[in-house]
C-alpha cells in the first residue's frame, strides 16, 4: 500500500523561494510537494532554466544531524556519485550545505532524480523482488563509495 499524503506542516511559498534563492535557485520558479517522507516536507524545484532540485526542510532533525547528511550527500556529489540525491552547497559559502527555515527547522537542497518511490512501483504492478533488487544494488552502491 502507498503511503498516504499527508500534510504535516505548510510551508508559505515566500519560504520556499527565499530558501531556494539562497541555493542559486531564483524566481520564477515552480514547487511541488514531494510526499512519503518522514522527517520533513520536501519540495520538487524547478527554475525557469528547467533546472530541478528538491527542498528538503527537516524538521524532525537538529541541526547537527541535518549537517552530518548534508556533508554524507555532498561527499557523494564531490565523488560522482549520481544514484543518489547529492546536497548542493549555499552560493554565499561552498562547504555549507544546511540553512534555517522557520521555527526551529533546517533546509538542504538535493540534487533531484527522477524516479518512483518503491511502493508506489510495486502497487502499480513492478515485481516486488525487481524493486528489492534495486534497492539493495543501489544501497550496496552507496556502501562503496571510495
Amino acid at each position: 500500500m502507498v503511503k498516504e499524503a499527508v500534510d504535516v506542516e505548510v510551508i508559505p511559498t515566500e519560504e520556499i523561494e527565499r530558501l531556494a534563492g539562497l541555493y542559486g535557485y531564483k524566481t520564477p520558479l515552480t514547487h511541488e510537494k514531494l510526499y512519503g517522507g518522514f522527517s520533513g516536507s520536501n519540495f520538487k524545484i524547478v527554475d525557469e532554466s528547467g533546472r530541478k532540485a528538491v527542498l528538503k526542510i527537516q524538521s524532525a532533525y537538529g541541526n547537527e544531524d541535518v549537517i552530518h547528511q548534508a556533508k554524507v550527500q555532498g561527499y557523494l556529489g564531490k565523488v560522482g556519485y549520481t544514484r543518489a540525491c547529492n546536497a548542493l552547497p549555499l552560493l554565499s559559502d561552498p562547504d555549507q550545505f544546511v540553512t534555517s527555515s522557520g521555527e526551529g527547522s533546517f533546509a538542504v537542497m538535493l540534487t533531484f532524480c527522477e524516479g518512483v518511490a518503491a511502493d508506489a512501483a510495486i502497487e502499480k504492478g513492478t515485481d516486488q523482488y525487481v524493486v528489492l533488487e534495486g534497492v539493495g544494488t543501489n544501497l550496496a552502491g552507496l556502501h562503496s563509495v571510495v
